[in-house]
């Protein structure tokens, strides 16, 4: 590994170091919030195969839609 390989790698680790605690936070809200909606699907009923094809479909299209801007 170059000397810039390494130098790049470092601040790569270094900035994601500083914002890990908050990206672990935005995950660990995004697993509750995906928790509720699979729970009040559950209540009303919703099939569990509807359900997971149903998140899996808008997670992945929200994400494409973040990720493109």
């Amino acid at each position: 590994m170059s000397a810039w390989q390494e130098w790049a790698e470092k601040e790569f680790d270094a900035i994601w170091d500083s914002l890990e605690p908050e990206i672990r936070e935005d995950i660990e809200r995004l697993d509750y919030r995906l928790q509720v909606i699979w729970r009040e699907g559950r209540i009303f009923k919703v099939p569990e195969d509807v359900l997971e094809r149903k998140m899996r479909e808008k997670f992945w299209t929200l994400v494409k839609e973040l990720t493109v801007g």
